[in-house]
């Protein structure tokens, strides 16, 4: 589910925010690479109208029984330590 919010005009134009709220009951390894992704294709379209780009929140609701332990950034993923 992907919401938005628009903040009213400040001093410098109207600010958006995106929340995107992904539920899961299994661990999946790259969820956090799938939310990445989302993001950028969020920001993508919204920079065909506007100049700056929205803040974007990801939010996983995780309810599985298992301990979640797929990484939880991108950092993550990486073999630097």
């Amino acid at each position: 589910m992907i919401s938005s919010i628009e903040l009213p005009p400040k001093k410098h134009g109207n600010a958006f925010i995106y929340i995107l709220i992904e539920a899961q009951s299994t661990v999946d390894y790259w969820t956090a690479l799938r939310l990445w992704r989302y993001t950028l294709l969020l920001c993508e379209r919204h920079k065909k109208e506007k100049t700056k780009l929205p803040l974007v929140y990801n939010l996983v609701i995780y309810n599985g029984k298992e301990v979640y332990s797929a990484p939880r950034n991108l950092w993550d993923y990486l073999p630097i330590q």
